[in-house]
C-alpha cells in the first residue's frame, strides 16, 4: 500500500524552510529512511481500544505498537494542562521517536478548539526544538468531523503557527487510502482543497515583526483571576513612566478559530510581552497559548521581546519555560515588600526598552539585509556578587561609574536580559572580563552560581592569563572559608564603619587605575600557578586507579574488585535506559563509537540517540533538543569545533541547567576530545569523566600496536551501518566511559546532593585534594586577607611563592594487573560541603542563593595553555 505525496506548501520563514504535506495511504507504512520525530493519534480520555478503522487500531495491528501499553508508561504527562501525553522513546525500527496522543476532555468541544489545543501542545512537547511530525485528519475517523474541514483547519493553524516561529520543520498530513493510487471524487476534492490552501500560503509575504509599528511599549499575558496582580503592574509601570503604553485588557478568545490572530497581532506590535507568572496562569489553557504565542514572537524578533514576570509561586514550571529568563517579582524575605519588588521590575523593563530601541537604531543604520548580529561583549569590570547581599554591589557598581561612565560592566540586574541563556551568558562575561570583583559573603559561599563565577575567575587567575581578580571580604560574620576560596588575596572592608562611600571611592580609583596601567599587583600574580589541563589530567587519572584496572597481557580495563560496580549482579530483566549524545561532526566517530559499545553492555539495555544533523545517504535529520530533557544520560564530547557553534552551545547549556536542577544523581556526562584552544576558559573547567587527549590512554596501550580498528555501529532507526576506525588509546578511553556511565545509569537516584553540586570545578580544590588525598579543613579567614588601607598605596609586588609541589606529575602509566596509573602522593585532611542548587534564574533582586555550604567535590578541567608552570 505505501505512502503517496501528493501536494505540499512549502513556507519560507527566518528560521529556514518549513513544509506541509498532503499524503494518500497508510500512515503506518511511513519508510524508515522518512523518520519522523513524533507520529499524533487521538483518543477519548482512556480510551485506547485498537478499534478497526483506527490509526491506534492499526498501529497494533501492522506495527505491533500498543498505544494502551504506552500510556502505562509516559515519558510526558500533558494532560492536565495540554490534554495530551507523549509515550518514551519507540523501539528504533519504528519510523516514529515517540508517540503523541490528545484526548479529547468534552464531547461537546468544537473541532476549532481541538485543533487550537493541538497547536497549543506542540511548543512544550518541541521544547523550542525543530521538529517534524507525522499525523492523521485528527478528529476524523470515530470522532466524526468532516475531513475536508478538518484538513482545512490543520493546515491554516498549521501555516499561521510555523509564519510565527513555531519550530515544526515538517508536517505530514496523512488521509487514509487503501490504494492511494486509486482516488475517488472525495479525495480529488481533498486534493483541490489543499492546492487551493498552497496558492493561498505560498504567496503570503513573510512576517517582518522589527518592520511592524510599535503600537504598545508592553503587552501584558495574564490569567483573568490575577486582575489585581496586574494593576500592581501596570500601576508600577506608570510610576515609572507616566508616557509609556500598555496594553493591559484581558484577551478574548476566539473559539471558533484555530489560530488567535488578534492576539498575535497585538504582540507583534508591542515592543515586550509580559506573561505574569502565577499558579493560574500555568493552569490556563488560554494563557499557556498566550506563553507559546509569544515565545514565537520571541523567534522572529532581533531583540528579547518576551519579559516573564514570575509573581507567585509555582511549583513545577512547564519544562519549554524554563529556558526563558524571568525577573523576579515574587517576596521571598523578611522586609520586602510586594509593590516594591514589581516597581522595581518596572523600572529594569523600561530600561530594556530604552536598549533595545539603541540596539535596533544601531541595526537599521547598518542594515545591509542580513540579520544583525550582536557582539559578545569584552567586559572591564564583573561584579560578581550574591543577590540576598545587593547593597555591596550596588555601591560598587555606582562608584565605578562614578569615576567611568564608560567602563563596561557587567552587573547583572543591567547585563542580563529576559528571554536569554542566563548562564551562558554569565560563563562567557567571567570568561572575557579584564577585572572581576568577588563580594564575599556567606550568601556567596552558600550559592552554586556564585561559586562558578568564583571558579572561572579563579583558574584565569591562577593560571596567569592577565586577568585583576579581587575578593572582597564584606561579612563580618565569615570567620573561615573553604580552602578553595583562600588562594587568592581578599580584601578586607568589614571594619569601614560609616564609610562606605569614602572606602567605595578609593577601591574604585584603585582598581581603574590598575586596569588602565595594567600595573602588576598581588591581584594579577597568583601565589602560585597551575596549569589547568595538567591539574585536571591528574585528577582523572586518581579517579581512574579508584575504579578500574588495566590488565597487563591484554590491556583489557576492568572494574577492580572493591567497586561497588564490579558487584553488579546482572538480572534477567536487564533495565532499558535512553543515552543521547551532544558533538560536533569532528567527534561524531567518537560518539558513534560509544554508542557501540554502549550497546555491548550486558547488564543493562541502553538506546542512544544523537543530537547533531545526521548527513547521511538516506535523511538528514535536526537536532532534537526536547531529548536533553527526557534522556537517563547526556553524553557531551567539548571539541573546538563543538564551542564554535551557537547550535552545540546552546545545547551543553540546556543540558547543565538540568544537571544543576537534578541534585540526586548525574545526568550528563562530559568528554574532551580535539579540545585545544584556550579561550574560553569554561568549558575546560566543566566535570569532564574523560579526556581522548590524556597520557594515560597512549600509556595503557603501549603493548598494543598503534592502528586504527573498525567499529561497526547500527545507527538508531536501523537505516545505516557504519564503519568507524578509532585507534587503540581512543578505544580504551570509549570504552572505560562506557564502563562508566552504565555504573552511573545502575546507580540510579542517590540522596539529596549526590549529582554534580556545580557545573564549573574549583581549581584550588582539585589541587588540595591531589596533594593531601583527603578532606581540607577550611582555613581562618584571617590567613588570607589583605587590610584595605594597604591598597592605597599598593606598588608592584614580585612573586615570593612558587609552590613546586601544588600537583606533582605522576609517574608513567605501569603495565600491571592491579594498577593502570601510578600511585599519587601522600594524604592530609580537607572539607568538602555539597552545595545546594538554585533556581536557574537571575534577573531581579534575589535568585541565586542557594542553601548549603563550602565548596562541593570537583573533578576535571581543561587543556590550559603552554605558558602556564604546574607548581
Amino acid at each position: 500500500m505505501g505512502l503517496v505525496l501528493k501536494e505540499k506548501i512549502l513556507l519560507k520563514t527566518p528560521q529556514g524552510m518549513s513544509e506541509i504535506q498532503l499524503l494518500f495511504g497508510d500512515i503506518t507504512q511511513l519508510p524508515i529512511e522518512e523518520k519522523v520525530d513524533y507520529i499524533f493519534t487521538s483518543a477519548f480520555p482512556g480510551d485506547y481500544c485498537e478499534v478497526p478503522g483506527t490509526l491506534i487500531g492499526a498501529l497494533k495491528r501492522n506495527l505491533g505498537l500498543r498505544v494502551g501499553v504506552l500510556a502505562k508508561d509516559k515519558e510526558m504527562d500533558l494532560r492536565r494542562n495540554f490534554n495530551c501525553w507523549v509515550s518514551k522513546n519507540l523501539p528504533d525500527e519504528m519510523p516514529y521517536r515517540r508517540l503523541v496522543c490528545f484526548e479529547r476532555m468534552s464531547p461537546f468541544e468544537k473541532l476549532s478548539e481541538q485543533i487550537s489545543g493541538i497547536f497549543r501542545a506542540m511548543m512544550p512537547v518541541f521544547n523550542n526544538a525543530d521538529t517534524t511530525v507525522i499525523t492523521p485528519l485528527l478528529a476524523a475517523g470515530n470522532q466524526g468531523h468532516s475531513e475536508v474541514m478538518i484538513l482545512k483547519s490543520i493546515v491554516k493553524a498549521a501555516c499561521h503557527w510555523i509564519r510565527a516561529g513555531l519550530p515544526l520543520r515538517c508536517l505530514k498530513v496523512v488521509l487514509y487510502m487503501r490504494n492511494p493510487h486509486q482516488i475517488s471524487d472525495g479525495e480529488i476534492q481533498m486534493i483541490k482543497t489543499f492546492t487551493d490552501l498552497k496558492k493561498k500560503w505560498e504567496t503570503q509575504k513573510d512576517v517582518e515583526v522589527d518592520k511592524v509599528e510599535k503600537k504598545y511599549d508592553v503587552c501584558l499575558s495574564f490569567s483573568e483571576k490575577d486582575e489585581g496582580l496586574v494593576k500592581g503592574i501596570c500601576g508600577g509601570l506608570q510610576k515609572v513612566d507616566v508616557k509609556i503604553r500598555v496594553f493591559s485588557q484581558h484577551f478574548t478568545y476566539d473559539h471558533e478559530e484555530v489560530w488567535q490572530e488578534t492576539i498575535f497581532q497585538t504582540m507583534i506590535h508591542s515592543k515586550k510581552i509580559v506573561a505574569v507568572l502565577t499558579p493560574n496562569y500555568i493552569t490556563d489553557a488560554e494563557c499557556l497559548e498566550q506563553f507559546s504565542l509569544a515565545l514565537c514572537v520571541n523567534r522572529l524578533n532581533k531583540v528579547e521581546a518576551l519579559s516573564p514576570f514570575y509573581v507567585q509561586t509555582i511549583d513545577a514550571f512547564p519544562s519549554y519555560m524554563t529556558l526563558v529568563q524571568y525577573t523576579e517579582c515574587r517576596v521571598r524575605k523578611e522586609g520586602e515588600v510586594a509593590e516594591q519588588k514589581i516597581f522595581l521590575a518596572c523600572s529594569m523593563l523600561i530600561k530594556s526598552l530604552d536598549k533595545d530601541d539603541q540596539k535596533l537604531m544601531k541595526a537599521a543604520d547598518k542594515d545591509d539585509g542580513a540579520p544583525a548580529i550582536v557582539d559578545k561583549k569584552k567586559y572591564d569590570v564583573f561584579i560578581s556578587y550574591a543577590h540576598r547581599t545587593p547593597v555591596e554591589a550596588n555601591r560598587v557598581h555606582q562608584a565605578l561609574l562614578d569615576i567611568d561612565p564608560d567602563l563596561r560592566i557587567f552587573f547583572d540586574k543591567s547585563e542580563l536580559t529576559t528571554g536569554n541563556i542566563w548562564q551562558e551568558t554569565l560563563y562567557e562575561a567571567v570568561d572575557k572580563a579584564r577585572c572581576v570583583i568577588a563580594l564575599i559573603t556567606e550568601s556567596y559561599l552558600q550559592s552554586t552560581v556564585c561559586q562558578e563565577e568564583y571558579n572561572i575567575a579563579l583558574a584565569r587567575f591562577m593560571s596567569s592569563d592577565g586577568i585583576c581578580f579581587i575578593p572582597v571580604l564584606t561579612d563580618a560574620n565569615i570567620k573561615e572559608i573553604p580552602a578553595a576560596f583562600a588562594q587568592a588575596p581578599m580584601v578586607d572592608v568589614r571594619d569601614v564603619g560609616d564609610r562606605y562611600n569614602e572606602m567605595n571611592h578609593l577601591f574604585a580609583e584603585r582598581v581603574l587605575k590598575w586596569l588602565k596601567e595594567a600595573e602588576m599587583n598581588q591581584f594579577m600574580q597568583p601565589p602560585k600557578q597551575a596549569r589547568i589541563a595538567q591539574v585536571t589530567e591528574t585528577w582523572r587519572k586518581r579517579a581512574f586507579n579508584q575504579r578500574f584496572v588495566c590488565a597487563k597481557e591484554d590491556c583489557a580495563i576492568t572494574f577492580k574488585q572493591d567497586s561497588q560496580a564490579a558487584d553488579k549482579v546482572v538480572k534477567d530483566a536487564k533495565p532499558s535506559k535512553t543515552v543521547v549524545f551532544s558533538c560536533a561532526k569532528d567527534c561524531f566517530k567518537y560518539a558513534a563509537a560509544l554508542s557501540k559499545f554502549l550497546s555491548l553492555e550486558k547488564r543493562m539495555d541502553v538506546k542512544c540517540e544523537f543530537l547533531m544533523p545526521q548527513e547521511t545517504t538516506l535523511s538528514v535529520q535536526p537536532p532534537k533538543l526536547q531529548l536533553l530533557d527526557s534522556a537517563d544520560m547526556v553524553v557531551v564530547f567539548v571539541s573546538d569545533e563543538y564551542l564554535t557553534s551557537i547550535q552545540h552551545r546552546h545545547e551543553l547549556h540546556i543540558a547543565l541547567c538540568r544537571q544543576r536542577m537534578t541534585k540526586d544523581r548525574p545526568v550528563v556526562y562530559l568528554i574532551q576530545a580535539n579540545h585545544i584552544k584556550p579561550q574560553p576558559v569554561y568549558p575546560h573547567l566543566l566535570h569532564h569523566s574523560i579526556n581522548l587527549g590524556d597520557k594515560m590512554w597512549q600509556t595503557m596501550s603501549l603493548r598494543i600496536p598503534r592502528e586504527q580498528d573498525p567499529v561497526l555501529v547500527k545507527m538508531p532507526g536501523g537505516a545505516d551501518t557504519l564503519t568507524i576506525y578509532c585507534y587503540r588509546e581512543e578505544k580504551q578511553a570509549l570504552t572505560t566511559a562506557a564502563m562508566d556511565i552504565v555504573a552511573k545509569l545502575e546507580d540510579g537516584p542517590g540522596p539529596e546532593g549526590s549529582g554534580m553540586p556545580t557545573n564549573i570545578v574549583n581549581l584550588e580544590h582539585l589541587i588540595q585534594h591531589l596533594v593531601n588525598k583527603g578532606v581540607v579543613t577550611n582555613v581562618p579567614v584571617e590567613k588570607c586577607l589583605v587590610s584595605f588601607a594597604s591598597l592605597k598605596d599598593q606598588k608592584k609586588i614580585a612573586v615570593t611563592q612558587s609552590a613546586d609541589a601544588a600537583v606533582a606529575d605522576e609517574p608513567p602509566v605501569t603495565q600491571s594487573a592491579d594498577a593502570a596509573v601510578a600511585d599519587e602522593p601522600p594524604v592530609t585532611q580537607s572539607t568538602d560541603a555539597a552545595v545546594a542548587d538554585e533556581p536557574p534564574v537571575n534577573q531581579s533582586t534575589d535568585t541565586r542563593t542557594s542553601a548549603s555550604s563550602a565548596q562541593p567535590k570537583l573533578r576535571s578541567g581543561r587543556q590550559g595553555s603552554s605558558s602556564c608552570v604546574l607548581l
